[in-house]
């Protein structure tokens, strides 16, 4: 194991922890709209919810991407020690066409499921950073 690799493992969490703030910092967005939304808010409204929610969307994709390049990177620095993070199948969010109140409140239920899987999420790739951060101080 070399400390080159840890810190391209330590890069690696540090790229999915900003692709996890994007993600939050839209769905955030797309929750306020959609309370808006549920409110009776109109068409424009659900187009700025479903904006965010697609840019959440992409940003979700980016993380998923980032998850595997720091799993990769995982396994380089794992031969002395056993480290891992599980994005615990972590789903995508769906885009609903129709626009009616049941819709709108099924999507603030997945906003608010996907925000608690990323907070965990977040909270394991932290974890794991600090123990990165541990070993490479080590050595």
């Amino acid at each position: 194991m070399r400390e080159g690799e840890i810190t391209e493992a330590i890069a690696a969490c540090d790229q999915v922890l900003d692709g996890i703030e994007a993600a939050m910092h839209d769905l955030k967005g797309a929750q306020n709209w959609g309370i808006f939304d549920l409110l009776g808010g109109g068409f424009i409204v659900s187009l700025v919810k479903h904006g965010r929610l697609s840019r959440a969307q992409q940003s979700l994709m980016e993380v998923q991407y980032n998850l595997r390049t720091l799993q990769k990177e995982l396994r380089d620095v794992s031969g002395a020690i056993e480290l891992s993070v599980n994005p615990n199948g972590m789903n995508m969010l769906f885009d609903i066409a129709f626009d009616n109140i049941f819709s709108d409140l099924i999507t603030q239920s997945r906003i608010h499921e996907v925000r608690a899987e990323l907070t965990d999420l977040e909270a394991d790739v932290r974890a794991l950073r600090r123990r990165l951060g541990e070993i490479k101080r080590a050595m």
